[in-house]
């Protein structure tokens, strides 16, 4: 039946007939998920990591290294672990470039393309802001 709106006279029922309503299993190709989708999914996966995990502790580092520069009293200890932390998020965040340059985008993929775009810039400018704190260590 292609019209649901039409009646069943139309398709040569007839009253007081009996009906069989059966149903198709949906097909394989419709059960799996495209390849865009799944590209997709790797890319939110990747940026949920950077903004839910690594950008708050970005903004806690930047929080220490400000509160470090206006303290009185430094000490070469603190200093070392501030830059040491500098250089772990400089290295998480090539990491994260590096995944984000792992996935495949294929022609067509133009969702893709624009998220996989907008996450390499924004990693780029955390490593960018996080090579600037790093320096402003007094």
């Amino acid at each position: 039946m292609k019209k649901d709106d039409a009646p069943l006279s139309q398709y040569g029922v007839r009253p007081g007939s009996k009906l069989r309503l059966m149903t198709s299993k949906p097909n394989e190709q419709e059960k799996r998920p495209t390849q865009e989708s799944v590209t997709l999914d790797e890319l939110h996966r990747i940026q949920q990591k950077l903004t839910n995990t690594l950008m708050p502790e970005i903004d806690e580092y930047q929080h220490q290294v400000q509160t470090y520069n206006t303290t009185a009293t430094k000490t070469e200890d603190a200093k070392q672990k501030l830059i040491t932390r500098g250089l772990y998020f400089g290295e998480i965040l090539m990491q994260i470039l590096f995944d984000f340059d792992g996935v495949v985008c294929h022609a067509g993929f133009d969702q893709s393309r624009q998220l996989r775009k907008q996450g390499v810039k924004t990693s780029q400018d955390l490593l960018e802001k996080v090579d600037r704190i790093r320096d402003s260590i007094a």
